[in-house]
């Protein structure tokens, strides 16, 4: 991962608190890159968005699919435990983040699609 998407991912951590943990993943579940509080397999969040799967689960907790659109996953845990929400990279690497429950998770969808367009143009 280069230097200046490591940059764009820290500078977006920086501007929304609320997104905790991120990583870069390929549709065949290589991690590219994540942050070290995060260890996840990206295939599955992958598969339930393209799928419109009703539910996916990350690190043992259960998320309740909220929107799956080609440019946007949005995913809420139930029980208050917080969001997972992904955008593309490319057709085959995506940017996943976790956002706490008191995100806005279509807020940290803008960000997040935000800073996917700036890390497309260094990776």
């Amino acid at each position: 991962m280069s230097e200046e998407a490591i940059n764009i991912i820290s500078e977006l951590m920086t501007s929304n608190p609320t997104i905790t943990a991120l990583a870069i993943v390929s549709s065949n579940d290589q991690v590219l890159w994540q942050t070290p509080s995060w260890n996840i397999q990206g295939s599955r969040i992958i598969s339930a968005w393209m799928n419109r799967e009703p539910s996916v689960v990350v690190q043992g907790v259960k998320y309740s699919t909220f929107q799956a659109e080609p440019e946007k996953f949005i995913a809420k845990n139930m029980f208050g435990y917080g969001y997972i929400v992904a955008t593309p990279l490319t057709n085959e690497l995506f940017l996943v983040a976790y956002v706490t429950p008191e995100g806005d998770p279509k807020a940290a969808f803008v960000d997040l699609y935000n800073a996917a367009i700036r890390i497309r143009k260094v990776i």
